[in-house]
């Protein structure tokens, strides 16, 4: 039953990809700039490069001083979402969702990508071992690709697990693949052609990540923390120990006698192995974001922690391993703006990112400036922008250099600021439970409110034209607001749409909304003007 299920998810997911392969009409992407949560990394420890899997690209970053990490490039832009890296000899083969892409690193300021190889599946992880790629495809199992010319790769053997491929490991000519629900699948690969099953345990959670040390092989197994499960017969594998981890072990990489696990929610752990049938923690450092990708190496531990990019952990005392150095990537980005020949992008997490897009097939990175919250909302005036910032209100930053953005003002709302829009000197923002603030930025280094409308549901978005505010509310939808007077707005119309109006913007007298349960609703304000107060 669970094959025949799959087989037709299986179906359904390639149907579905071939109709968004051809979901365009007369638009074509030019470039992208693709970096989001850290979610992957691996290590040149020769070179003392980090190779951080970021959303859709992966920062190549020295770390010869770990507290000053610094990036060498964010030219390697991948095709789907990295969701795991393989490093060896230069090249880098990046498990992405839509296959395998291996490129060259011999000069990491310019790394080259020598092809990409499709696959039917979501790849989640990869390894390469001589000639060939092995992969973890997802529902797909496990492909086998030929890369002796990586320039032409050719998938030339695959193996269809029970669940889902999430890891994979290797150890001579036996492969191992961590496959969700189903647990650990044991497979022989001696003729990398004709993979063949010989044995299998199923874990109790589900298999995401694996490592081999000697005969025992340690499966990160989420909610049920790590496995220990003994491989000297292959054929009959058999759970020898575990160790339950107080959030969800994502991630697990081992160095010596140790184990470092990715724990989804409680950071960084490590867990002495030398007893695999009692492992031990021995120490942990709570990181601030999701732990998705662990890389140990000469006493440092490299973790890709979610929105809360690439953490450093010095493991030399494991009993007490500190945080060291970090390098912030971008969370998720909410909103863009552009101006001239940069593009003013607010991420979730990670504040302002400041892009050049002269050329707009080449974008990159110039500047940034995080700030204090989760950033929601921009609008840029001329040097200025201004930030709707979540939990931290209205932000001010000065652009005027946008290699160093500063922030040079900030009025605190009382509640959490969705959205931001500007005129005249006035900041119109939406400020969730608290409605309406209107803040003066005459002097952008020295805002204050002025004025407030207690708006009767959550307010989310929020544009202006001419005297009237009109606000993306939840219950009612629209709520237009008269701010003639910005000391004493009142409102004069509203519109109940049927879900919460997450954005509005206007064009004359007519309002568009993008609704979250109900799209695109299109309402026309006809009230009265505005009335002397």
């Amino acid at each position: 039953m669970l094959k025949q299920w799959k087989n037709k998810f299986v179906l359904l997911v390639t149907l579905i990809g071939a109709v968004l392969a051809e979901d365009s009409l007369n638009c074509r992407e030019l470039g992208n700039w693709p970096f989001s949560a850290a979610n992957a990394v691996a290590i040149d420890p020769t070179r003392k490069i980090a190779f951080l899997g970021s959303g859709g690209g992966v920062y190549i970053l020295d770390i010869s001083n770990p507290n000053q990490i610094k990036k060498i490039s964010e030219a390697l832009h991948t095709r789907g979402i990295v969701n795991n890296l393989f490093y060896s000899d230069h090249r880098l083969y990046i498990a992405t969702g839509t296959g395998v892409e291996i490129w060259e690193i011999t000069t990491p300021e310019n790394p080259k990508l020598l092809n990409r190889f499709n696959t039917k599946g979501k790849a989640e992880d990869v390894v390469a071992v001589n000639k060939f790629a092995y992969l973890a495809d997802g529902y797909s199992g496990l492909k086998v690709i030929d890369v002796s010319k990586p320039e032409k790769p050719v998938e030339i053997g695959s193996y269809d697990t029970p669940d889902y491929a999430n890891g994979v490991a290797i150890s001579g000519k036996t492969l191992y693949l961590a496959d969700g629900y189903s647990g650990l699948r044991i497979i022989d690969v001696s003729n990398p052609q004709k993979p063949v099953e010989i044995g299998s345990y199923n874990t109790p959670g589900f298999a995401l990540d694996l490592a081999i040390l000697n005969r025992f092989i340690y499966v990160a197994d989420r909610e049920s923390g790590m496995r220990v499960i003994d491989i000297s017969r292959p054929r009959n594998p058999v759970e020898k120990g575990e160790f339950k981890t107080p959030g969800e072990t994502f991630r697990v990489a081992i160095s010596g006698n140790l184990a470092y696990v990715g724990n989804r929610y409680a950071g960084l752990r490590i867990i002495d192995i030398s007893d695999p049938r009692n492992p031990v923690e021995l120490g942990f450092c709570d990181t601030p974001g999701l732990s998705y990708g662990v890389a140990v190496s000469d006493k440092l531990a490299y973790v890709a922690d979610g929105e809360s990019g690439l953490r450093i952990i010095d493991v030399s005392n494991p009993q007490n391993p500190v945080e060291i150095g970090y390098y912030d990537t971008p969370g998720f980005a909410e909103d863009v703006v552009v101006s001239g020949n940069f593009a003013y992008v607010v991420d979730f997490g990670a504040g302002l990112r400041v892009i050049d897009i002269s050329d707009p097939k080449k974008p990159f990175e110039v500047g940034s400036c995080d700030t204090p919250g989760g950033a929601y909302d921009i609008i840029v005036i001329g040097n200025i922008a201004y930030i709707a910032d979540y939990d931290a209100g209205l932000r001010v930053i000065d652009i005027s250099d946008p290699k160093n953005p500063v922030e040079v003002g900030y009025y605190d709302t009382p509640g959490f600021s969705y959205g931001v829009a500007l005129s005249d000197n006035f900041a119109y923002v939406a400020d969730g439970k608290s409605g309406l603030r209107i803040i003066d930025v005459s002097n952008p280094k020295k805002p204050f409110e002025i004025g407030h409308y207690q708006t009767p549901g959550l307010a989310y978005g929020i544009a202006v034209s001419g005297k009237f505010a009109y606000v993306g509310n939840r219950e009612p939808g629209l709520l237009v607001i008269d701010v003639s007077n910005p000391k004493k707005p009142f409102a004069v119309g509203h519109y109940n749409t049927p879900g919460l109006a997450c954005c509005v913007t206007v064009s004359g007298n007519i309002a568009y909304l993008a609704d979250v349960k109900a799209g695109l609703r299109i309402i026309e304000f006809y009230g009265p003007s505005a009335k002397s107060n």
